[in-house]
């Protein structure tokens, strides 16, 4: 089906569709393969009801719900729940590396390409990735703006105003305070990611764990509990992180011919990003945290 697809765009459409189409194979994502908040998941439920009738509001005059914009730290989930999104709808992912269109000088143009080949396709998703690198509050004197980044903003502005009812445009950024307020208004969907809370750890963990593995409770709950409770400032965690040491522990198990993960592994990685390990005192057999250096 891309294929003939592909070959019905004009010589430089063509071009945009190698350049931003994601070849990423989606076919098995689902929307509930995302970990979201309460808040999030309502609001996600209620724009993939709004885009089930889309068609029927626009009859009436109403302007369909398709601008998302999803903000937090790194690897909580803003461009996973993007492809999600994509698998669902079966959308194509269009997504504009803007940094490099920027070191270019060539992000207006970018944009432009990006979007006519979103409104010519339909049923697609722009995503533009980082759009803090353009839409920086411009009141903010401390940062100058250049002429070019000026110049994208503005494009994006009108793109919007004339993007097609049948593609949803997505942004995301990890520094949503400092987004010009003009360029957050134009969204009617919003969502905040957070970090994992250490108290869903073994929740999220389990998200994570392939169906065909089983997690052995291995590890001492003393242990364990000294580890999450000093684990309770550390800011890094992520969900991507998570996922990989899920990942790291399964191939583990793989290498002993096994399906059975045990859950001292995944807490070994976790130990590691946190630089600690847990020691036994020889005066009183008691437990410790030594910090590596």
């Amino acid at each position: 089906m891309k294929e003939e697809l592909f070959k019905s765009l004009s010589p430089g459409l063509q071009d945009a569709y190698i350049q931003y189409c994601l070849p990423d194979d989606l076919s098995k994502l689902t929307i509930n393969s995302v970990i979201l908040s309460e808040e999030n998941r309502e609001k996600v439920n209620a724009f993939l009801v709004e885009t089930e009738y889309k068609d029927k509001f626009i009859r009436y005059g109403l302007e369909p719900v398709n601008r998302i914009l999803n903000y937090g730290a790194s690897g909580t989930g803003k461009t996973f729940l993007t492809k999600c999104l994509a698998a669902h709808f079966g959308y194509e992912l269009l997504s504009l590396d803007i940094n490099s269109a920027i070191s270019t000088g060539a992000a207006a143009h970018a944009i432009e390409s990006i979007f006519k080949l979103g409104n010519y396709l339909g049923k697609c998703i722009i995503f533009l990735d980082e759009c803090d690198v353009i839409a920086r509050d411009r009141t903010d004197k401390s940062i100058p703006v250049k002429p070019e980044t000026r110049e994208a903003i503005n494009g994006i502005f009108q793109l919007l105003d004339r993007m097609s009812p049948d593609c949803i445009f997505v942004a995301a950024t990890n520094l949503y305070d400092e987004l010009d307020p003009a360029f957050v208004r134009r969204f009617n969907v919003k969502l905040k990611f957070d970090r994992p809370v250490i108290d869903e750890l073994d929740d999220v963990i389990n998200k994570f764990v392939h169906p065909a593995f089983t997690i052995n409770k291995d590890m001492e709950p003393e242990i364990k509990d000294i580890i999450l409770e000093y684990a309770r400032n550390y800011t890094g965690l992520s969900y991507d992180e998570i996922e990989t040491w899920v990942e790291r522990a399964e191939k583990q198990a793989i290498i002993r011919g096994s399906e059975i993960i045990e859950e001292s592994e995944i807490y070994k990685f976790f130990m590691e990003s946190l630089r600690i390990k847990v020691l036994t005192n020889e005066d009183d057999n008691s437990l410790y945290l030594y910090q590596i250096s």
